[in-house]
């Protein structure tokens, strides 16, 4: 017998509830409609009109009363809703500019750290603060932000650091701890002059590892942001604008992957919200300020830098801390589009391992458009706390409430009307598979790529299930529909130690299988699986910030998937065997991925774009593959992969496919760069780092070329894809998605409206 749920309806029946009972009336209507006679054509072309005109007043009420999770705003340039309760105008922030607002926004963060982290929000405005903060591990600090590249600051929240300087060390004025985020934020110093510029410490600094900045703008630091402080690992930059007066961004003793995207560099900010300022007195302010040092990074990625030449000088300096004693003895990976910026170089020996793919022929006719955040169909609020979920597993005892009917629940709800189920902070059981229906979100309180969030899904179905099963993965997203900011743990599958490097683990369904238009799976980290996340079928798909450790398969993109972006993805077995606390014996540990663990998996597919597609530490990073019909992939264009792997062991599998260019490859100490039996199509490689040695086999008859900064002849692979194209008025595929699910809802609502107006009945 199934198990019942607390209304005693199987719980088969509630999943299938919500899609059940819109087929069977809409049958039922339609077999009503066929059995009528219709009297007046001009009343049913009039009961259309009405039917068009008036739908938009049509609404369905949530079945669950409001919570106090809250729609707080949207991300830049109308993406994603911002959910949470911590609101720092509720806790006595007045946002003026001229009240102190610490306290406000300390006992938000620290509400924050005490439930295990979460979204404090900081909405536009103007908060005056008088000490510096740190920001809790798995906390993002989120706020209202647009690029200062055009008009002011209104409309924006300002952070105000009303500190009395004087010195350039000490406590930064924001902190980030562990698996931290800094978002959506504009911070200005009061006190600060161009006439006599003030000493003051790094205006963000990181504390651990793990740490995240995003839309973030300095408009007058002394000194912007420290990444050297501590041993970084995975810290991810994106969008950074600063004026700055001593020292712009310092990275150092960062030894994992880290990426660094869209920095800007301009005295034009500061302008911007001081417009009385002197541009003679800012020029001369900042003239002698060094914007960007780097040290010691591991497959460092440094995309799109402009230094605005008017006020700075247009360099980067690469400068090794010789207390540093790790080996290459410098920044290692891939700079790109860096507009213009010389490189300085401190140890000339060490730089072929540092490409600039600036200087590689024909990688700079390669660019990146990054997605944006995604939305649901609606700003309805549907939050699993409200349907019964309790999330209170409990790690030690592996046991606690089962949360899979409130979440079915949920999603039922929100499937009538579209919108965002939110998770909130805490650890909930799921035993069932779930569908994710088409302009719905499923969403938990994290906000950036590559961290753990403390939304937690603590997953106890799936345990047999293969690969090839499909159907039968944990979550099921429908075209439109998304999956955001969640982790997912399987406390009960065995660890890879624990296995045997000639065992084969034990199958487990995938996590997330997506299909249909305009999907996405964004900020999603898996602690441990054994396949994670299946792109099939889908059109228009957006895959970001996923990362984590899967047995067999990490990302597989097949059954004809077109037109879509995988962005910030990493495959590891680092995330499993760091949640251990390293108790785990990491050479048996790591031996099982080495073996067997495949990273990403291009079969049927085609117009696929990859900006930062990492692994590290297991079997294949890249593979090229023909699906069971002997269709491989078509048109796949990644820009920086990182493939670390162990000795002798193959980085990329070119089996199957045409027209693949890999812009920015950074590989280990490697024997072999690719297998490429039974390739036939044509790859390229534009830019190569071996940071760990120097040998490379490759497979001669075949069309794979590697281009590096000593090529004279080179072939362009060229790109179309749709989603990169500057057209306006075009339907994006979440739009087209959401057209295709009312379709059903205009029909049955047109066919109730005739039905009352004009009173039809069944023949007798």
């Amino acid at each position: 017998m199934p198990r019942r749920a607390g209304n005693g309806v199987p719980r088969f029946a509630r999943k299938t509830k919500f899609y059940a009972a819109e087929v069977f009336k809409e049958t039922k209507l339609f077999r009503e409609r066929i059995k009528m006679k219709i009297k007046r054509t001009v009343c049913l072309f009039a009961a259309l009109v009405l039917a068009a005109a008036g739908l938009s007043f049509i609404s369905v009420t949530p079945a669950r009363a409001a919570s106090k999770y809250k729609i707080q705003g949207t991300e830049p340039a109308g993406g994603d809703y911002i959910v949470t309760d911590l609101n720092i105008k509720d806790l006595g922030a007045s946002g003026d500019g001229s009240a102190d607002d610490t306290d406000a926004l300390e006992t938000a963060l620290e509400t924050a750290r005490e439930r295990g982290g979460g979204i404090v929000y900081v909405p536009a405005g103007k908060y005056r603060l008088t000490r510096t903060v740190d920001i809790p591990s798995g906390v993002t600090l989120i706020g209202q932000w647009r690029a200062p590249t055009a008009g002011d600051y209104a409309g924006q929240t300002v952070l105000i650091a009303d500190l009395a300087g004087g010195k350039d060390d000490g406590a930064a004025f924001i902190g980030l701890s562990e698996c931290s985020c800094l978002k959506n934020i504009n911070v200005y110093y009061k006190n600060q002059s161009v006439d006599k510029p003030i000493a003051f410490p790094y205006a963000i600094r990181a504390l651990s590892y793990s740490v995240a900045v995003v839309n973030v703008t300095l408009i007058n630091a002394y000194r912007g942001m420290d990444f050297g402080g501590v041993t970084g690992t995975a810290t991810h930059i994106e969008n950074f604008y600063g004026t700055v007066v001593k020292q712009g961004i310092y990275i150092d003793v960062n030894y994992e992957v880290s990426d660094y995207v869209n920095l800007n560099f301009s005295g034009s900010f500061w302008k911007r919200y001081d417009t009385g300022l002197n541009v003679e007195s800012l020029k001369a302010a900042v003239k002698d300020a060094e914007v960007l040092r780097i040290g010691k990074v591991d497959d460092l990625f440094l995309y799109e830098v402009r230094i605005d030449e008017a006020y700075y000088k247009n360099e980067i300096i690469f400068q090794l801390n010789p207390a540093i004693p790790q080996v290459p003895k410098l920044a290692y990976g891939h700079v790109m589009r860096l507009n213009g910026a010389s490189v300085w170089v401190s140890e000339p020996d060490n730089s072929p391992r540092l490409s600039i793919l600036d200087l590689v022929p024909g990688a700079g006719y390669y660019s990146h458009e990054r997605s944006g955040e995604q939305r649901p169909a609606s700003d309805k609020l549907y939050v699993v706390t409200d349907y019964g979920a309790q999330g209170d597993y409990d790690k030690k005892t592996d046991r606690g409430t089962d949360d899979t009917d409130a979440f079915i629940d949920a999603l039922a709800a929100a499937g009538k009307t579209g919108g965002t189920v939110f998770v909130p902070v805490g650890k909930y059981i799921l035993t069932d598979k779930l569908v994710v229906p088409a302009g719905v979100e499923l969403r938990g309180e994290w906000d950036s790529p590559m961290n753990k969030s403390p939304s937690e899904i603590i997953v106890k179905y799936g345990r047999g299930i293969g690969e090839a099963e499909a159907g039968e993965a944990l979550i099921t997203l429908w075209g439109g529909a998304g999956v955001h900011g969640l982790t997912f743990r399987t406390p009960n599958m065995k660890t890879p130690d624990k296995i045997g490097p000639t065992d084969k683990a034990e199958p487990w369904a995938w996590l997330i299988e997506a299909t249909g238009d305009g999907p996405w799976i964004e900020y999603v980290t898996f602690v441990n699986t054994y396949n994670a996340v299946h792109i099939k079928g889908c059109q228009n798909f957006v895959v970001k910030g996923v990362w984590g450790s899967a047995l067999n398969r990490t990302i597989l993109i097949d059954g004809g998937s077109a037109n879509g972006r995988i962005e910030y993805t990493m495959g590891t077995f680092g995330a499993w065997w760091e949640d251990t606390g390293r108790a785990a014996d990491q050479d048996a540990f790591s031996t099982y991925f080495y073996e067997n663990a495949v990273v990403y998996t291009f079969r049927d597919c085609e117009n696929i774009a990859g900006f930062a597609a990492d692994m590290f530490g297991e079997s294949v990073a890249l593979s090229f593959e023909a699906d069971q019909n002997g269709k491989g992939p078509r048109n796949i264009r990644l820009i920086r992969s990182v493939a670390d792997l162990p000795g002798g062991k193959a980085c990329v599998n070119f089996h199957a496919g045409d027209n693949i260019a890999l812009v920015g490859l950074s590989t280990g100490t490697i024997g072999v760069l690719y297998d490429a039996e039974g390739f036939t199509g044509k790859a390229a490689i534009y830019g190569h780092v071996i940071w760990g040695g120097t040998k490379v086999k490759l497979y001669p008859g075949k069309d794979i070329s590697i281009y590096n900064q000593s090529s004279d002849v080179v072939e362009i692979l060229k790109f179309d894809f749709p989603f990169e194209r500057k057209t306006a008025g075009g339907l994006s595929g979440l739009e087209k998605g959401l057209i295709a699910a009312t379709a059903g809802l205009f029909v049955a609502a047109v066919a109730l409206l005739i039905l009352r107006l004009f009173g039809f009945k069944k023949k007798a």
